[in-house]
């Protein structure tokens, strides 16, 4: 839906060609969903929503934000349950620290150019039931650590260079209805 609507909890600018975005006003802090997708955003993941804490949803896809990502975005956001960024430029290893975000039950990286291992830590994410990390350039094995996600519906790792074993545990979740794991060197 391309168009702009606010409201005191929700913001939604669908393909509104935002350039940039102007620091948050005092009248915007108990905002919980907050959607730029498909905007030309550009530069790094805006500093200027810090001050949102009652962020549950944000959405940044298909923009082109550059940059790594913060080791205190968690702190900014303890609420947070859904974290959109795929199809974007950020790039570096995912912070452990994202591990804080202990709400979170979307995690969308889909789409970028991050790299390094997945972090074991994504394991603490136990509300998890989308993990998304497809298209990107993480090296390495499936961490253990990710068949503590038992609420995971979704889980792509598909097209990185990602090797070894998959771990057994994988197949064991209850809830998982989709696994993508093509285009790597996984055994």
């Amino acid at each position: 839906t391309k168009g702009f609507s606010f409201d005191t909890q929700r913001a939604f600018f669908g393909e509104c060609d935002v350039t940039g975005l102007c620091n948050a006003h005092d009248n915007i802090n108990s905002l919980q969903i907050l959607d730029l997708s498909d905007n030309q955003l550009s530069g790094s993941f805006p500093s200027s929503i810090s001050n949102m804490s009652s962020l549950t949803f944000i959405d940044f896809s298909s923009n082109t934000l550059s940059d790594q990502l913060s080791p205190n975005i968690c702190n900014h956001f303890p609420n947070l349950e859904s974290l959109l960024l795929k199809n974007n430029t950020f790039y570096g290893e995912i912070p452990s620290t994202l591990s804080n975000c202990r709400q979170l039950r979307k995690l969308y990286l889909s789409l970028n150019q991050f790299t390094g291992a997945i972090p074991k830590e994504i394991g603490k994410l136990t509300r998890l039931s989308v993990l998304s990390l497809r298209d990107n350039k993480f090296q390495g094995e499936i961490p253990q650590e990710l068949g503590n996600l038992a609420k995971l519906e979704q889980l792509w790792l598909q097209s990185n260079f990602l090797n070894g074993t998959i771990p057994s545990l994988i197949f064991k979740f209850s809830f998982l209805l989709y696994l993508e794991l093509s285009n790597n060197s996984l055994r």
